[in-house]
């Protein structure tokens, strides 16, 4: 990902209590990175979906070590990784 870019994944989970790891190495810039979930909005007529943050880090800084995050999950959905 070039300086200034974001990028996205998204996870779905079918398994309860699933684990879910995540891996990046980061050589030249800092990144800020945050884990959330999709979560129905109970309140709109139009079920549109909200996202609940699960991780949120202000900054990781660039090292040659690889970046490693674990995160229980405990209940199936739709996550995003940013």
């Amino acid at each position: 990902i070039d300086a200034g870019n974001s990028d996205f994944q998204y996870i779905e989970v079918t398994e309860p209590n699933s684990i879910i790891y995540i891996g990046f190495a980061l050589l030249e810039y800092d990144i800020n990175f945050s884990f959330l979930k999709y979560r129905p909005n109970p309140l709109s007529q139009e079920n549109k979906k909200l996202l609940q943050t699960i991780i949120s880090v202000e900054k990781i800084k660039a090292c040659k070590i690889p970046v490693k995050i674990i995160v229980l999950v405990p209940e199936p959905g739709v996550y995003k990784a940013i």
